[in-house]
């Protein structure tokens, strides 16, 4: 009898020891096993302090305010927050796309009063730094070419002429969502929107910045692709980034060097509101309004290569 209690009493000394070592060696790391037979819980599987977005601003706890889609910096300084372009998707430039014969385009300016280098022949009053309210001299006029190169194809485009820049350029984003959703609301078929900008690169001495065309000196134009990084509601990326490349390819199959390569920003740029969105920079600063007209009939040729309309 005292040998049995003696082996009772080491069996279960020994068990004791063996539960202790296995609680031990869960806590230094061994959940493998833990999870393997689904009986040791040592702590939940999610923790809820972990719960929820890690990135600021982004997921359901967001942790800063976002107001705006983008600021006047993201123009001023270029190299800043820029990425690296990811890939193409496979056969992304061999893409179809088609929109209806109905209204198809709306082309709008968020920072409206951004204008050229002055000349004897495009002189404005400004309205600050390379600037205007006068709309026959600032990006407007480029939108209105680019509205009228692209009816020329068939395309029936509104624009929106709307200065979005006052009471404060930063907040400019918020004012041009709100006139793109009550376009939206009156016309619901739409599905092209073009965000018609000027580049603002501080450049001195870049007055030959051009590309020849057909012996016309044009403006190197440039796609904005975002990626809605912050936001719940985010652009389609890899539809946006794919219509610019394929645009950008054929811009430069005219000429080379005629559009640079889309530039990858982490904001959205009110790129969320519909299925085919563009933001794009025609010229710079020290272009001339007349190098970014002479590259719209180019820019608006490509689109209409790339997206056909269905009738």
């Amino acid at each position: 009898m005292k040998n049995s209690s003696r082996i009772l009493t080491g069996g279960a000394m020994m068990l004791f020891f063996l539960t202790l070592c296995l609680s031990v060696q869960s806590l230094l790391g061994g959940s493998a096993l833990a999870a393997s037979d689904g009986l040791l819980r040592l702590y939940p599987e999610k923790s809820p302090e972990l719960s929820g977005s890690l990135i600021p601003g982004e997921g359901e706890n967001q942790s800063i305010p976002v107001t705006a889609d983008g600021n006047i910096s993201d123009w001023l300084s270029p190299k800043e927050e820029q990425e690296i372009q990811p890939p193409s998707q496979e056969g992304g430039q061999d893409r179809e796309y088609a929109v209806s014969g109905k209204v198809n385009v709306l082309i709008y300016h968020t920072h409206t009063n951004e204008a050229y280098r002055q000349t004897p022949e495009d002189s404005y009053e400004p309205s600050g730094t390379d600037r205007t309210k006068d709309h026959e001299k600032s990006v407007v006029r480029v939108g209105e070419e680019l509205k009228t190169c692209l009816e020329s194809y068939g395309y029936t485009v509104i624009h929106d002429t709307t200065d979005h820049e006052p009471p404060k350029l930063t907040t400019a984003y918020d004012r041009s969502l709100a006139t793109i959703e009550q376009y939206k609301e009156k016309y619901p078929e739409i599905q092209i929107f073009i965000d018609v900008h000027r580049d603002s690169l501080g450049l001195e001495n870049m007055e030959n910045d051009v590309v020849e065309v057909d012996g016309k000196c044009c403006a190197k134009v440039m796609f904005v692709v975002g990626q809605g990084k912050k936001y719940d509601d985010k652009p389609d990326f890899d539809t946006n980034n794919a219509l610019a490349e394929n645009i950008t390819s054929k811009l430069n199959g005219y000429a080379k060097g005629l559009c640079k390569a889309p530039r990858i920003r982490t904001g959205r740029y009110n790129q969320q509101v519909g299925k085919y969105c563009m933001l794009i920079e025609v010229g710079h600063d020290a272009n001339t309004l007349q190098d970014a007209l002479n590259s719209i009939p180019y820019v608006a040729k490509a689109m209409n290569e790339t997206i056909q309309i269905s009738r």
